[in-house]
């Protein structure tokens, strides 16, 4: 349908922000995340995943916030 490019588009934007996770290429990472469409961006997953790259980077006052946020959205995480 209408939508698949978009879906692949926004895979792709995670695929990409993940795999610079793993590369431990945090500010990279973190930069990929924050390109995400809104709806996208503010969900627990990616709150925790950028809360995990300040982590990496020994931000632990950026990193908590992002925890918080992740918290506050999805409060079952």
């Amino acid at each position: 349908g209408k939508d698949f490019p978009d879906l692949m588009s926004l895979l792709r934007s995670l695929g990409e922000a993940n795999f610079l996770m793993t590369q431990y290429l945090c500010t990279e990472a973190i930069q990929s995340f924050k390109r995400l469409p809104m709806k996208q961006f503010n969900t627990g997953w990616v709150h925790v995943n950028i809360a995990r790259c300040y982590m990496e980077m020994i931000k632990h006052s950026e990193a908590e916030k992002h925890f918080q946020e992740a918290l506050r959205i999805e409060p079952y995480r």
